[in-house]
């Protein structure tokens, strides 16, 4: 049956979904016209043909669809109709046959059910899946609980996982199973990783990471220290301000003449009525756009320097011997100070905006700095060749820290392993059981297409269907066998065709007559015995109903 039936994006119904679930084995929808009843019916009959659309079956296993509104009526009802195929009356032993692979196939989908319940859950989201996932969980949270204690002294020899847990639990399993280093005591691990693994010459040098500093000299060069920032000449003040050359004291004025109710903040005295409007005319978008520019300037600039700062200090804290601390602690002071001198400089252009200003550059220090961490790079990949020797007793001495921590953890391993394995052994039972009865349930309906295509006439529909037009007094036309004997056609009773000529009245007691007895077959001479999924949508009244 259908679980739900997502809607969105489709007819009446909006981009938002529209979610249909607790559906029943029977279920009414009822609405006024125009309110999505029949676009229900089409989306159950054929949701592909609606992207925003899906319909969700029970355990995924989608039935046979009968849709009764008015695109079935115009689908079928044409010069022929299909014939539909139903169990004849005779071949009894087909008959008891049929009734036996349904009941198989039944208990079969039961089965199935079941095993997959058992498998994942009523929800997809349980089961035995759900319980390995947990076992994986609970281990993970173990085994990095239990390598907390080694992390400072033999953290060195085992990086590259300590970043991840999953990646921690991986390892420590890998290790179990193919590790055959010789257990060493713990105090003998601790104190070799010190001398193999130290910061001594006894292993590789780390690079030091080049400096970018683009940015910053480029900020030295940024077009608005050059420019003169002022207000718009054509305003009536403009004039008095530019003559005076006092735009940046007018400009820090105004935050004081706003909170001074009208009454200049330097003389005291009554401003005119449109003294703050020239004042914000003169002050336009422009200048406070390139005020803006200084600002962010000021900013970056503040923050590349403390930056390229943080980083110089950071070289410095090392003391590698491989870096000339005593050149790199000179040039930093220069650094420093050419810096202070230009951020003044800035700070004053912030606060006259008018002023132009040239900050000194920082070119030649930079390229020093660089050419200091470029020196001590090559002695380091100097350094690093000569003593390409450490590697082998690195990878020993590795292999034997792992050995240790896995022996440690050998009885969370043995437990995780036992646990694992119950669990996968189940899971892999029920998939293989679900395998096999799904290849069972597919030849059992091969076998039912099989029975069904020796016992199934089209005659059995087109008799009930005339012996029930008969006796509702519908005599004025009948079905008949089409030429090709697997169609019907509609005749009066001078054999003429009748299916242009019905009332409307006739018209839909025999359409819905057919598709009553399509209920019961198919329109192929297979699939007759299947479940199922039956809507109506009333294309007859329009009274507003759709079942299903």
């Amino acid at each position: 049956m259908i679980t739900n039936i997502n809607i969105s994006n489709t007819a009446t119904f909006g981009i938002t979904p529209q979610i249909i679930n607790n559906l029943k084995k029977i279920n009414f929808f009822f609405g006024a016209n125009g309110t999505g009843k029949t676009t229900i019916s089409r989306i159950i009959d054929d949701p592909y043909l609606f992207q925003s659309c899906t319909v969700s079956w029970e355990n995924g296993i989608e039935l046979e669809k009968r849709v009764y509104n008015r695109d079935f009526i115009d689908r079928n009802f044409k010069s022929t109709l299909k014939g539909i195929f139903t169990l004849g009356e005779q071949e009894i032993d087909n008959k008891n046959d049929i009734d036996d692979a349904n009941i198989m196939k039944d208990k079969l989908i039961n089965d199935i059910k079941f095993l997959s319940i058992t498998l994942k859950g009523e929800d997809g989201k349980g089961g035995k899946i759900k319980e390995l996932e947990d076992i994986e969980t609970e281990y993970k949270e173990r085994f990095w609980s239990s390598k907390q204690k080694y992390n400072t002294k033999l953290t060195s020899a085992i990086k590259g996982v300590l970043d991840s847990k999953v990646k921690f639990k991986e390892k420590i399993l890998f290790e179990a199973t193919n590790n055959q280093a010789e257990l060493k005591p713990i105090t003998d691990l601790e104190n070799r990783v010190l001398k193999v693994f130290s910061d001594k010459p006894l292993v590789e040098a780390q690079i030091i990471p080049d400096i970018q500093f683009e940015k910053l000299l480029l900020l030295e060069l940024s077009p608005i220290l050059s420019k003169r920032v002022i207000g718009k000449n054509d305003v009536d003040i403009a004039g008095i301000i530019n003559k005076l050359n006092n735009s940046d004291w007018v400009r820090q004025g105004i935050s004081y003449y706003k909170v001074n109710d009208g009454i200049c903040p330097f003389c005291q005295q009554n401003t005119p009525e449109n003294f703050e409007k020239s004042l914000n005319l003169y002050f336009d978008e422009t200048f406070e756009t390139d005020n803006a520019i200084i600002n962010s300037l000021v900013s970056d600039y503040a923050t590349e320097s403390i930056r390229i700062q943080q980083i110089i200090q950071s070289i410095i804290d090392l003391q590698s011997e491989f870096v000339d601390i005593e050149e790199l602690e000179r040039e930093k002071k220069l650094f420093d100070s050419i810096i202070t001198g230009n951020t003044q400089k800035l700070i004053q252009k912030k606060k006259e905006a008018s002023q132009v200003i040239e900050l000194d550059s920082l070119k030649n220090v930079l390229e020093t700095i660089t050419s200091i961490i470029t020196s001590a790079n090559n002695k380091i990949n100097s350094h690093n060749t000569i003593i390409k020797n450490l590697s082998s007793e690195r990878i020993i001495l590795t292999d034997q820290v792992w050995r240790y921590l896995v022996d440690e953890l050998k009885n969370d391993v043995s437990s995780y392993s036992n646990a694992k394995n119950n669990v996968t052994s189940a899971i892999n039972n029920l998939e293989a059981q679900i395998k096999s009865k799904n290849t069972e349930k597919q030849t059992i309906e091969a076998k039912l297409r099989d029975l069904e295509k020796q016992t199934v006439s089209i005659k059995p529909t087109l008799d009930g269907i005339n012996d029930l037009l008969n006796s509702f007094g519908f005599k004025s036309f009948k079905l008949t066998k089409g030429d090709d004997g697997k169609s019907y056609r509609l005749v009066r009773a001078n054999g003429l065709d009748a299916l242009n000529t019905l009332s409307e009245g006739e018209r839909n007691f025999v359409t819905f007559l057919y598709f009553y007895y399509l209920l019961k077959g198919s329109q192929s001479e297979t699939g007759i015995t299947t479940n199922k999924i039956v809507v109506f949508d009333d294309p007859v009244s329009s009274l507003g109903a759709c079942w299903t």
